[in-house]
C-alpha cells in the first residue's frame, strides 16, 4: 500500500483554492484514493499503487486541479546547453543516467520535508530499493558542467560523504557509513563503482549509496539546484526525474532541460511531453455502457488533465499527462473517463438478451485432456507457477536457458516463472519419496513465455507434462501414452530423433506438429533422476497444446 502524508493546510495552499476536509475527502474517494487518517492537520491519504506521480503532495495537486475544475498547473521550462555525459564504462555496472537543473526554489522546511519523503517513497516503492533507479539532489551553485558520471576504482573514490566529517574511499563508505552499509550488494560485486564528476574532477556522490557533504548538501539558502537520477532502465530513470523534477519546481522553480549524453545518443531531460494516443468511441461506449457524446468525452478527459489534439467520426486524438506513468492502453484511457464521469453515476441494468453460460472450448478440451490421462492410471498435480532457475535448468542439466521470467525484489527463493512442466512434476516425486512406486503423474497448466509483441512482454501457453517412476520404466511406456493421445484426439504429431540436454541420448525424441516442435518425450538422463534424489528410471513427455487447444 502507497500512503501520502501531509497536512490539509499544506494541501490547501499548494491547492490554491478554498477547500473543506469533507469536500476533499468526497473528491479523493470519487477519484479513487481514500483518506486513511486524520489527525489534527495531519492526513495520511491511501493513493491508488499504479499512481507514483501522486506520492507527494504536488502531485496529489497537480491530479486534482483540472478534476476540481481549476486551471492545470504549467512549469517555466527553459533550454540550456548544459550536458550531463555517461560513459561507456558504466554499460555492465549502471548503464543509464538522466540530469535537470530547477532554479529559483524557495527551500521551505515544508518542501525540503517533501522532497526527502517523496525520494524514500520512491526509492523504497518504484525504484525497487535504488537498485532499479536512486536519486540525488545538488546545489547547483558549486557544480561546473559538464557533468560526468564514471566508474572508479574503489580506492580512486575519496570523499566526505553526507552526515560525515571525514574522508573515506569507495570501499570504506560501503564498510563504515550507515547507507553504505545497507545499500553495499548493489556495487561491491564490480571492480569499479559509479561516481559523478563535475568539470573540475568534484565528486558529487558514488550513485546509487551517498551523496558528498560538500557537494550534495540542499539547505534552506539554496536556490537553484541539479537532480539527478541513475539506474539499470532508461525508461524508469526518466519517469523518476520527470516526477522528482516537477516536485521541486511546483511552486516557484524554473526547470531547464540539461543535455544526456547516453553512450548511444542524446536527449533533453527532463522529459516533459506526453505520449499521443487514440480512443475509439464505440470502445469508449462498449466498456463505460454510455454513448458519450464528443463534447461529454473532452469535458471528462480535460478533467483528467488530458489535451484533446482532434478528432474523427470514429475517435479522438489525445495527448497523454506527461507525469503518469500508469497510462499503457486505450483502456487506461477509458478508465480515466469512466473515473471523471463518476462511476456512482453508473446506473447498472440488465441485458436485453438471455444467456446461457456454459464452458469455454479451452476448458472442454482441458477436461477431455484430463479425463484421458486419469483413464490411463495417472494421477493429476497442480504444480506452482512460481519456482527456481536452479529447479528448471541446473537440475535439468540445460545447458543454455531459454529466455524465462522472474520477479523482481522476490521475498520467496521462487522467483522464477517456469517455462515447462517437467521440473515441477520431478519436485513433486522428490518430495513424496516416501511414498509407494510406480508414481504417473501429470500436470496440465500454463508456463509463461516471454514474447515482445505481447503488451506484457509474455504469454501463457498451455501444456502437459507426463512422468512415470518405475523400476520398469522405458521409452516403450511413455511412447504408449503419446500413441494413445494421439489416436484419441487425432492429432498429426512426428517424432524426431533429438538429444534433449534432459534426456540420455538416443532415447528421447521431439514433438513436431505441422512442422513447429511443440515437446519432447523420452527417458531422463540419470544426473537428472539424482538431482531430484529419485532412485528409479524416469519416463517422461511434455507438450505445448497452444495451437492446438482450439
Amino acid at each position: 500500500m502507497v500512503t501520502l502524508n501531509t497536512s490539509f493546510k499544506r494541501l490547501k495552499k499548494l491547492l490554491g483554492a478554498k477547500i473543506t476536509l469533507e469536500e476533499l475527502e468526497e473528491k479523493l474517494f470519487q477519484y479513487g484514493m481514500e483518506v486513511e487518517s486524520i489527525k489534527n492537520d495531519e492526513i495520511v491519504i491511501d493513493i491508488t499503487p499504479d499512481r507514483a506521480d501522486m506520492v507527494s503532495p504536488q502531485g496529489l495537486v497537480r491530479a486534482l486541479r483540472p478534476f476540481l475544475g481549476l486551471d492545470s498547473i504549467k512549469y517555466k521550462v527553459k533550454e540550456t546547453k548544459n550536458k550531463f555525459i555517461i560513459t561507456k564504462e558504466l554499460a555492465s555496472i549502471r548503464p543509464f543516467a538522466v540530469g535537470a537543473i530547477v532554479r529559483n526554489v524557495k527551500f521551505t522546511d515544508d518542501l525540503i520535508k517533501e522532497i526527502i519523503w517523496v525520494q524514500e517513497k520512491l526509492h523504497a516503492t518504484y525504484c525497487r530499493s535504488r537498485r532499479k533507479a536512486a536519486i540525488g539532489i545538488y546545489p547547483l551553485d558549486n557544480i561546473k558542467f559538464p557533468v560526468y558520471f564514471k566508474a572508479k576504482t574503489p580506492k580512486e573514490i575519496k570523499f566526505i560523504p553526507l552526515d560525515f566529517n571525514e574522508e573515506l574511499t569507495g570501499d570504506e563508505i560501503l564498510k563504515k557509513h550507515p547507507t553504505g552499509i545497507k545499500y553495499a550488494h548493489l556495487i561491491n560485486k564490480f571492480n569499479k563503482y559509479p561516481v559523478l564528476e563535475d568539470s573540475e574532477g568534484k565528486i558529487l556522490s558514488m550513485p546509487p549509496i551517498i551523496n558528498s557533504e560538500v557537494m550534495g548538501k540542499v539547505t534552506k539558502d539554496t536556490k537553484d539546484v541539479f537532480i539527478e537520477v541513475t539506474g539499470t532502465n532508461l525508461e524508469t530513470v526518466n519517469q523518476i526525474l520527470t516526477l522528482m523534477t516537477t516536485v521541486v519546481a511546483h511552486e516557484t522553480g524554473v526547470i531547464e532541460k540539461l543535455i544526456t549524453v547516453l553512450p548511444n545518443k542524446e536527449i533533453k531531460t527532463p522529459l516533459l511531453e506526453g505520449e499521443k494516443m487514440s480512443i475509439v468511441f464505440n470502445n469508449i461506449k462498449e466498456l463505460i455502457g454510455i454513448e458519450f457524446t464528443s463534447g461529454q468525452i473532452k469535458r471528462l478527459l480535460k478533467m483528467m488533465d488530458y489535451e484533446v489534439l482532434s478528432e474523427t467520426e470514429n475517435d479522438i486524438i489525445v495527448n497523454t499527462p506527461f507525469y503518469r506513468t500508469d497510462i499503457l492502453h486505450e483502456v487506461d484511457v477509458i478508465d480515466d473517463i469512466a473515473r471523471a464521469y463518476g462511476f456512482e453515476n453508473i446506473v447498472p441494468k440488465m441485458p436485453s438478451v438471455s444467456t446461457i453460460g456454459g464452458l469455454r472450448d479451452e476448458t472442454l478440451f482441458i477436461e477431455k485432456l484430463r479425463d484421458f490421462m486419469i483413464g490411463n492410471g495417472y494421477l493429476e498435480e497442480c504444480t506452482f507457477a512460481l519456482t527456481t532457475e536452479e529447479e528448471q535448468y541446473k537440475k535439468m542439466r540445460i545447458k543454455n536457458p531459454p529466455p524465462h521470467a522472474t520477479v523482481i525484489e522476490a521475498k520467496s527463493p521462487y522467483y522464477s516463472l517456469r517455462t515447462w512442466l517437467l521440473p515441477e512434476l520431478l519436485k513433486c516425486v522428490e518430495q513424496n519419496l516416501h511414498r509407494d512406486f510406480p508414481m504417473k503423474l501429470f500436470d496440465i497448466g500454463d508456463v509463461v513465455i516471454p514474447n515482445e509483441k505481447h503488451e506484457v512482454k509474455a504469454k501463457n501457453e498451455l501444456h502437459l507434462g507426463v512422468i512415470n517412476v518405475s523400476d520398469k520404466a522405458g521409452y516403450e511406456n511413455i511412447k504408449k501414452v503419446f500413441d494413445a493421445l494421439v489416436e484419441t484426439f487425432d492429432f498429426k504429431f512426428e517424432l524426431k530423433r533429438s538429444n534433449h540436454d534432459s534426456f540420455i541420448k538416443g532415447r528421447s525424441a521431439d514433438i513436431y506438429y505441422k512442422n513447429k516442435r511443440i515437446g519432447v518425450i523420452g527417458e531422463l538422463h540419470p544426473e537428472v533422476i539424482t538431482n531430484f534424489s529419485i532412485k528409479l528410471p524416469v519416463v517422461a513427455m511434455e507438450i505445448s497444446f497452444e495451437d492446438l487447444k482450439n
